[in-house]
């Protein structure tokens, strides 16, 4: 059993869950939905220690509505371990797609959109802590992004965290999610940004950082180790580890298993999609073009799957590649925290559902506890 603190805040590995999973478009609608998740951890997983990562709608990071949340957050005894500020805009619309890297890190928007979540977050954190804001990796190569501009915007940005921890004594920071298709789609790719942009003094700092999402590892096929590998090339310490699983695909085993990846074709969100033949991997921006392809191989797909299957009917998963990571973290001393971050759930089958959400998020907690224990993690 975990020990608790006077808080009621449970000590042990440091798993969270990412509110981008609900479809809340004001402080009342994210409020319910933190009573309930915490309501279900108590049923389901009353042992799993009470953290969350924030994903606010644009309209909640302004006025005076954080005191309401702050005061949610210590009536559930949640711990906020900083915000999700990636998707920007509408994250639950019918169609959200490749809008989601909008407003890329060279237009301005994309600076005062993550000003104004600093300065909640800033609201939300107790004095002399330290948490973090995830963003995305500077857009997608087809929306024109000045990559220069981009890295100008950063800098100044990590900047201000600077100003603010010495002024403030908040240690905040910025960490990039890697992702794949975008213009930084692997931890290699994000080492070598922070390199040739001289934003080395930045990471080494501790003001830039890096989200490593496992679902997009797997899905581009980076190993664990050569992520933390690539990072630790580059000094960049990790802010967030999200923990998340893709769906997997042998295309060798014919149409049965085509028809059930094709019925996750959904029109919300993008599925880059990925296959390995002969060493060698083959990118698609999305699954329909993939689907069409009639590739052979193993297909990993970007699609956010409950991180305890190890399979889905005919499909398998790629959860392994969470333990794997867990394992390479612990043995190089790294403990960052781990957020649980299947988004995707209310465009899953009823099948893989279950039961309500809530209830799905705790178990997703509970189980990411003990994988975490399973490695060394306490």
């Amino acid at each position: 059993m975990a020990e608790t603190t006077g808080n009621g805040i449970v000590q042990g590995p440091p798993v969270a869950w990412c509110t981008n999973v609900h479809d809340a478009h004001t402080i009342d609608e994210l409020c319910t939905a933190l009573r309930d998740v915490s309501a279900a951890i108590d049923l389901t997983a009353s042992d799993v220690d009470r953290r969350v990562g924030l994903w606010l709608a644009p309209g909640m990071v302004r006025g005076g509505q954080l005191e309401t949340l702050r005061s949610t957050l210590a009536e559930c005894r949640l711990k906020c371990i900083g915000l999700n500020a990636f998707p920007a805009m509408a994250f639950h619309d019918d169609v959200v797609k490749e809008a989601v890297y909008r407003p890329a890190w060279d237009d301005p928007k994309r600076l005062q959109y993550t000003r104004r979540c600093a300065k909640a977050l800033l609201n939300l954190v107790e004095p002399h802590s330290s948490a973090g804001l995830t963003t995305v990796p500077l857009g997608w190569p087809s929306h024109g992004v000045d990559v220069e501009a981009a890295a100008g915007q950063i800098r100044l940005f990590c900047t201000e965290l600077d100003h603010i921890w010495h002024t403030m004594g908040i240690d905040l920071h910025l960490a990039i999610e890697p992702e794949p298709g975008c213009l930084l789609d692997t931890a290699a790719a994000l080492a070598d940004f922070v390199r040739q942009h001289n934003l080395l003094d930045l990471a080494a700092a501790g003001r830039l950082r890096a989200c490593l999402d496992v679902c997009h590892l797997a899905v581009m096929h980076e190993s664990p180790d050569d992520a933390l590998d690539a990072l630790a090339s580059s000094h960049i310490a990790l802010g967030r580890v999200q923990v998340s699983s893709a769906i997997e695909a042998d295309m060798q085993q014919g149409a049965v298993v085509h028809d059930s990846l094709a019925d996750f074709n959904e029109p919300k969100w993008m599925h880059q999609t990925t296959c390995m033949v002969d060493g060698n991997r083959q990118d698609w921006p999305d699954l329909p073009e993939a689907l069409a392809s009639n590739t052979k191989g193993l297909w990993r797909t970007h699609l956010h799957v409950p991180v305890h299957l190890q399979s889905i009917g005919p499909l398998g998963t790629t959860q392994r590649v969470i333990t794997e990571m867990l394992s390479a973290l612990h043995k190089r001393d790294l403990h960052p925290p781990l957020e649980v971050e299947t988004y995707a759930w209310n465009v899953l089958p009823d099948s893989i559902r279950q039961s309500d959400l809530p209830t799905n998020i705790a178990r997703e907690l509970l189980w990411t506890r003990d994988a975490a224990r399973a490695e060394g993690w306490t």
